[in-house]
């Protein structure tokens, strides 16, 4: 529930911001349609691409005036999207980001990092699970949740110790602990 109100409030404050800066079009009755173009993460065959698409359709829905174009990758024909786009200076006005530095790295290099921080809803989001991501402290993503920041290791110790190891303390023991193990 919360990944889904987060979605849609992200939606609706992009679709403000783009409002906002004067980028509506003209629709039915003298109206304006607001179009959000985003990238969108997932196939129709995965989690992620189905779910996207039945938030986005639910929004519309509530929200006639404003229009989600988006172009929904997977894997690697993602990356190079996002990479090709932002050379091209096409910058979606959202976009589905990773926690790790392969999904941060363009929009860096790009220079199109934007600080989150005045828009996070401490309601929704416990801040001291969302890592600072630049020098002053700037939340340039915004997780859906916290999965995708912590990482957490499971350990049999009593494998561990059969194969004559204690506990790793470092990542190199772990790697060191592979070649025995296999």
């Amino acid at each position: 529930m919360k990944k889904t109100l987060f979605v849609l409030a992200a939606l609706l404050a992009m679709a403000g911001m783009v409002f906002a800066s004067g980028q509506a079009q003209s629709g039915q009755a003298g109206t304006k349609q607001v179009v959000v173009k985003t990238m969108a993460y997932g196939d129709n065959s995965n989690s992620e691409g189905v779910n996207w698409v039945r938030i986005v359709k639910a929004f519309e829905k509530e929200n006639p005036n404003i229009k989600i174009d988006y172009e929904l990758l997977y894997d690697e024909a993602y990356h190079q999207k996002v990479a090709a786009r932002l050379a091209a200076g096409d910058v979606p006005a959202l976009a589905y980001m990773g926690a790790d530095a392969r999904w941060g790295a363009p929009w860096k290099e790009a220079k199109q990092q934007f600080d989150h921080r005045p828009y996070i809803d401490a309601n929704y989001f416990d801040l001291n699970l969302i890592p600072p991501m630049g020098p002053n402290g700037e939340i340039f993503e915004i997780p859906l949740g916290t999965s995708n920041i912590t990482t957490v290791l499971y350990m049999n110790e009593e494998l561990v110790k059969s194969l004559g190891f204690s506990e790793p303390k470092t990542y190199e023991d772990l790697v060191a602990m592979v070649p025995k193990a296999r």
